[in-house]
């Protein structure tokens, strides 16, 4: 059985709080993808202390650590459930804040995402996805064979080729099999960032859109690694946008380079 953060958040915390919960993630990501920045809301039956007799503009004024909840006949703060919540999880999923929200908010009602995908930086890593890059069999009328005896990356190009996808497009030729009908969406911005670290350089692709595609993001990620490779040019990606054709674009990048950052809403929560 496949072993999911939704899954395992629900299971660890079921003997947590006596009681089954469901989580509703702001998305979902691919299997190996992370994430730091996830939002996902939860209800359960915790029967809120100190708010009986205050009138609803009161209770929004209420600051969450002057509220105790009962959990498994204990009263307890938002800040003691943090903790129990972290003490049940595996090291590798960690809550970084619970907060209570209005039973109107939706974690899907995001205004806008950021990821951020890395490309591998340690040489024999590095060298295998170079080689995942030059094998792709896509876009075989545009593409120029590179065989792989460098690692370098055109950072220039990449970066020219990041702007064609900023703005509001119709990303279908950037969209797996099994995505969604409409296929239009914004992207607010699309950057190459580049640093030394440990003695290596280390690429990362940054996207900021309103929403994404199945496997977009990853997608536009091996299609501008083309563009950093010269296996393609920047101007290709216009053409590849027109075509709305999977078959035009680069390949899918690996999961585990990618990670969401950050969801923003019109209202903090």
């Amino acid at each position: 059985m496949l072993t999911t953060i939704e899954g395992t958040l629900e299971g660890r915390l079921r003997p947590v709080l006596g009681q089954s919960i469901k989580f509703f993630p702001s998305g979902r990501t691919d299997a190996g993808v992370s994430a730091k920045g996830q939002i996902a809301l939860f209800s359960a039956m915790l029967a809120p202390q100190c708010i009986s007799g205050l009138t609803k503009n009161e209770k929004l004024q209420l600051p969450a650590s002057a509220v105790r909840f009962e959990v498994q006949n204990d009263l307890v703060s938002i800040e003691t459930l943090h903790k129990f919540f972290n003490d049940a999880l595996p090291e590798t999923i960690r809550f970084k804040e619970i907060k209570l929200v209005s039973n109107k908010f939706d974690a899907m009602a995001n205004l806008w995402k950021q990821y951020r995908y890395t490309l591998p930086s340690e040489p024999i890593q590095l060298t295998n996805f170079c080689e995942f890059l030059a094998s792709c069999d896509h876009m075989t009328e545009i593409k120029q064979d590179r065989k792989v005896v460098d690692t370098h990356f055109n950072i220039e190009a990449m970066k020219e080729a990041a702007q064609h996808f900023v703005g509001t497009h119709d990303f279908g030729a950037f969209q797996s099999k099994g995505g969604r009908k409409s296929t239009v969406r914004t992207v607010f911005d699309c950057r190459i960032e580049s640093k030394k670290q440990r003695g290596n350089d280390v690429i990362s692709i940054v996207v900021i859109g309103d929403g994404f595609l199945y496997n977009m993001v990853r997608i536009m990620t091996g299609t501008l690694c083309l563009v950093g490779r010269e296996i393609i040019k920047a101007e290709h990606i216009p053409m590849i946008m027109a075509s709305r054709d999977r078959r035009h674009a680069g390949p899918t990048a690996w999961a585990n380079g990618l990670c969401l950052e950050h969801v923003e809403y019109e209202i903090p929560w």
